[in-house]
């Protein structure tokens, strides 16, 4: 590297990206990748096979990047009792099989993505400052990790655990989405949060002459409304809600792009036929990442109708940013950043999350005032020439250049973005504590009448909204004992208390196969005969709407943080409909 000091060119700077997949799917990944490559950067991907067979490293090469997908320890070790600890079996065991290979492709830039990939890029980093490398590191947050309530909990906690040692370390974050560049920022007490790259497409990924748009495939004519959702299809991205306007609103038709299948896809076909709706329903395969906006064109409108959690208040998915250079206007669910970057550029309109009569209101509204959103989605407008990816590409060249200039800069200095010449001074600095996350730490408040957003600011933020007080501290160990009560359709009641600590608000989450499927607290009246544990120690939690298929599934009800398992569970629990009026 010494070599290098005069004139840190993109070619003197190799480039090594880290991702725990299988890198060909992943297109934000690959869009950077082909960004820097265009740029004049070396680079070299490490992945994750989802290839069973694969037992050693092996180079592929995936949209003319080059790929090295390692073998993945999912299928080569036992599973532990703890989800936790398999996950942090797996970690482990990839930064050990990567770190020969990092060595031989010795990059001048690592640039990792994800949670996950935070303490393999830690082990590579010291590595090599160890052996006298100098190594400038961007990480790339893709989520919101401590509001990420859709995965395991005790995995969430631990990835949690692995930002809260780590986030400091690298040279350069960079992430979505304002609302959780701003949250990262707060939450670590940052002087300077991440600097945002949007998930988008680029504007030349919409063809007006595109062969076979959607509305084609699907033999409909251009009168009819045409609703679409592109994307992975799970309970938290509330598919069901809009599966769920077709009776409200007979003359549209709802058009799923997803390669998804199960469970859930199988209820929503479910209820569609229910309700005499099934030839309104289509399920259509994926089309190739840049060809979407292309294909969605003709589309009356795209929606999101996304959940509440913690990681959704802050997500600007990249389907967003598709139909927004389809110009097709878009109707999202009140999720914070979301419903924020809507209303802010008059591009469609917005509704109560999980409410499908409020969903039904804003299409009608939508479907007849469409005229004057797609005005504001014109191929020259500075809305489409904010959010395209060209416009992120410039960003990342900046921030590359930016690295270049550190590197060169650290080098003459023999030091490194102020660290000691051996490297460690961060890692031996005081522990970083992040400041408390209070449920509302991330919300940004509206401000009353703060002007359109601009070009060149793209997306104001707002000010924090002020945290609310913070959870009791309870002394002593838990005594957790609880129930279920009863199942009613989709819900089941049960009831839960802390015999140690009586009137604690516990969290009771429902799991299936191992994998959370819903989640209810405790305050409710306790409709237990025995009024066991008080009398509103009772909670109510939903099952996804796949149990309307009425298949026996073995649920266990477990409070949150612990290992306790509520009496009458497992339990097998089929859908049972209340007999007809």
């Amino acid at each position: 590297m010494e070599s290098r000091k005069e004139g840190m060119t993109p070619a003197d700077c190799p480039v090594l990206m880290i991702v725990l997949n299988d890198v060909e799917h992943d297109n934000r990944v690959l869009k950077c990748a082909k960004q820097l490559r265009s740029l004049g950067h070396p680079l070299t991907i490490f992945g994750v096979s989802s290839d069973r067979g694969v037992d050693q490293p092996a180079p592929k090469m995936i949209d003319g990047v080059l790929a090295i997908l390692f073998p993945n320890p999912r299928f080569q070790i036992r599973n532990a009792p703890s989800r936790a600890l398999n996950w942090e079996a797996h970690i482990a065991m990839l930064a050990a099989a990567m770190s020969g290979q990092f060595d031989q492709n010795a990059p001048a830039i690592l640039h990792t993505h994800d949670f996950n990939t935070l303490k393999i890029g830690r082990e590579l980093l010291f590595r090599a400052r160890e052996q006298g490398r100098h190594i400038y590191w961007v990480h790339d947050l893709h989520e919101y990790v401590a509001g990420l309530t859709s995965i395991d909990d005790e995995i969430r906690k631990r990835g949690v655990q692995h930002q809260d040692e780590c986030i400091r370390i690298p040279d350069q974050l960079i992430t979505v989405s304002p609302h959780l560049a701003d949250a990262i920022r707060r939450d670590y007490r940052l002087r300077i949060g991440p600097a945002v790259i949007l998930n988008s497409n680029g504007s030349d990924s919409y063809n007006p002459h595109y062969p076979e748009t959607i509305r084609k495939k699907l033999g409909l004519s251009d009168q009819v409304p045409l609703a679409v959702y592109t994307g992975g299809v799970a309970p938290p991205r509330g598919v069901h809600t809009l599966v769920e306007t077709l009776p409200l609103i007979p003359e549209m038709h709802v058009a799923l792009v997803t390669n998804n299948s199960g469970d859930y896809v199988n209820s929503l076909k479910y209820f569609a036929e229910r309700n005499g709706c099934a030839s309104r329903l289509h399920i259509t395969p994926y089309v190739p990442p840049d060809e979407v906006p292309s294909f969605i064109q003709d589309a009356t409108v795209g929606v999101h109708p996304m959940v509440h959690f913690e990681n959704a208040e802050v997500a600007l998915p990249n389907k967003l940013f598709d139909y927004c250079i389809a110009r097709v206007p878009c109707v999202v669910s009140d999720c914070k950043a979301m419903g924020d970057f809507v209303r802010d550029w008059g591009i469609g309109e917005v509704f109560c999350a999980e409410d499908v009569e409020d969903l039904a209101r804003a299409l009608r509204t939508v479907f007849t005032k469409r005229i004057a959103y797609t005005a504001r989605l014109d191929s020259e407008s500075s809305f489409v020439k904010a959010v395209a990816w060209e416009s992120q590409c410039q960003r990342l060249a900046e921030l590359y250049e930016r690295a270049r200039s550190e590197i060169r800069r650290g080098l003459e200095q023999d030091n490194w973005a102020g660290l000691t010449p051996d490297g460690k001074a961060r890692e031996t600095t005081a522990p970083v504590r992040p400041v408390a996350r209070p449920a509302a730490a991330f919300s940004l408040a509206v401000v009353a009448g703060a002007p359109r957003p601009t070009a060149s600011s793209t997306f104001p933020s707002a000010p924090a909204s002020p945290p609310e007080a913070p959870e009791p501290v309870y002394e002593g160990p838990a005594d957790y004992r609880g129930a279920l009560v009863r199942v009613d359709g989709l819900d089941i009641v049960g009831w839960a208390a802390d015999f140690n600590h009586p009137g604690r608000k516990l969290k009771i989450e429902a799991f299936y196969r191992e994998e959370k499927i819903g989640e209810g607290r405790t305050g409710l009246p306790n409709e237990d005969a025995s009024k066991e544990g008080g009398e509103i120690a009772g909670f109510r939690l939903t099952l996804p709407m796949y149990f309307l298929d009425k298949k026996a599934r073995r649920v266990t009800l477990r409070v949150a943080g612990s290992d306790i398992v509520l009496a009458g569970t497992p339990r097998n629990i089929a859908f049972d409909p209340a007999p007809a009026a």
